[in-house]
């Protein structure tokens, strides 16, 4: 500290530097443990058609998007926590439907050329 209680800019800046630097001991301690275990591939990893499809409870991609709205429907009532489901499960379901639906109005887009 200056004079007068005044606080020093440059002792500012160190102790910011000093978190900074701790912080990022810390995050990359974190990011290397989550590699190491496998599970930085798990996160990143995009889920395949087929894992999204079995999520769903199909075998094979509807050919109409209200096929693919009533057993995400079906699906999404047996995984709902409410329902006795988990809410692990509860998201799979919902994230595998929004990635089918976005690549079922992207093959309609592409028919439709």
């Amino acid at each position: 500290m200056g004079c007068c209680g005044m606080v020093d800019g440059a002792d500012i800046l160190r102790r910011l530097n000093a978190d900074l630097l701790a912080l990022a001991a810390r995050s990359l301690d974190l990011g290397w443990t989550l590699f190491v275990t496998g599970a930085a591939w798990t996160f990143w990893a995009p889920a395949s058609r087929t894992a999204d499809l079995m999520a769903l409870g199909l075998d094979r991609m509807p050919s109409t998007r209200d096929e693919l709205r009533r057993a995400y429907r079906r699906a999404a009532k047996e995984a709902h926590p409410d329902a006795g489901g988990s809410a692990d499960a509860f998201r799979a379901v919902t994230e595998a439907f929004g990635r089918l639906t976005r690549g079922h109005a992207r093959t309609r887009q592409l028919a439709a050329r």
